[in-house]
């Protein structure tokens, strides 16, 4: 990534003042190894006390914030407690979880395994949690409470036995790994070595389309989607540094990572 005319290396500026100078001069460049957990999140975590995200629940009583060292440090564990369950590069993961703090280090982590993210909203109803599950080809089921029961009854019309994994991430149920007690166990620290490396053109991430002609269309992208995001927090957006931006799209809808990926890629330097 580099800001065309101010010599300061790898950096993309967002101060934009001329759109048709924008159009001319913006560039991506796209290396042939990318991983958006490492060389974008913990990279940002080497900035001590960096806030990366403010979360609150529907009445506007409960506040967390989270730096960039948390939403390291948390993915982390999270890929480690995966890693226990035999999660690996290339892995389909099913996750509905809806606006929680545990879906963005639960994101981060899969990136930081190369494991392919299948979002899916919290609306969904059994038999469309299923025909995802099927046509995705999950390992991995990961929900919470809320959801847990509807994601069961989609688990049982599955046609045999659903093999993959199950987890939850905020309670205990039977044939569930309960995830909380995952974390607690699992080393928060995670280096590029510990796993695979991910190709910019690795798979990382399927959305399966609304809907709306007949059945949802898989829709994949590879480990440089976020790169493209660069243009969305810039262009679009117009973020300066240090705005907050507030996101309302299910996790399952692609607008939440329209609101996610560009805007923790601002202004990154080396």
């Amino acid at each position: 990534m580099k800001d065309e005319g101010r010599g300061k290396g790898n950096m993309v500026s967002f101060d934009i003042q001329d759109y048709e100078q924008a159009k001319r001069t913006f560039r991506i460049d796209v290396p042939e190894h990318f991983n958006f957990g490492f060389d974008v999140i913990d990279r940002y975590a080497e900035q001590k006390g960096r806030r990366a995200l403010v979360w609150t629940d529907p009445s506007g009583t409960e506040v967390k914030e989270y730096t960039f060292a948390d939403i390291s440090r948390l993915s982390n564990q999270a890929a480690n407690a995966l890693r226990t369950l035999g999660v690996r590069k290339g892995d389909r993961v099913f996750i509905m979880l809806g606006r929680v703090p545990e879906w963005f280090f639960i994101l981060v982590a899969c990136h930081k395994l190369g494991a392919v993210i299948m979002p899916a909203p919290v609306i969904l109803t059994a038999s469309d949690i299923e025909y995802r599950i099927t046509k995705g080809k999950a390992d991995v089921v990961i929900t919470n409470a809320a959801n847990v029961l509807t994601v069961e009854e989609a688990i049982r019309t599955i046609d045999g036995s659903f093999s993959g994994r199950r987890v939850l991430v905020d309670g205990d149920a039977h044939g569930w790994v309960d995830f909380r007690k995952a974390m607690t166990a699992a080393s928060p620290v995670l280096s590029k070595t510990d796993v695979e490396k991910t190709l910019a053109t690795d798979p990382f991430l399927i959305y399966f389309t609304s809907g709306t002609t007949r059945h949802p269309k898989m829709v994949p992208h590879v480990c440089s989607y976020p790169l493209g995001h660069l243009r969305t927090a810039g262009l679009w957006h117009g973020l300066k540094e240090n705005d907050l931006i507030w996101v309302l799209s299910d996790t399952g809808w692609a607008k939440s990572g329209w609101g996610l990926y560009g805007q923790w890629e601002r202004a990154l330097r080396a």
